[in-house]
């Protein structure tokens, strides 16, 4: 699986890229959200993560 994971990132990869254009909504909820994403690969395996807190308007909150 790890190999097959890889073989999608690698540089040498043959496919083009494309743009893809992304938007934030709040599915009409009133209140804050929490985004999070984490990512590992390799071996020895790296890892991270992370993560937004965003108002019902999409504005970042500190």
């Amino acid at each position: 699986m790890i190999a097959t994971l890889t073989s999608y990132f690698s540089s040498r990869s043959t496919t083009t890229s494309e743009e893809i254009h992304v938007k934030w909504s709040n599915s009409n909820y009133s209140g804050v959200i929490l985004n999070v994403d984490e990512s590992c690969l390799g071996s020895p395996v790296r890892a991270g993560f992370g993560g937004v807190i965003r108002n019902d308007s999409g504005f970042y909150l500190s």
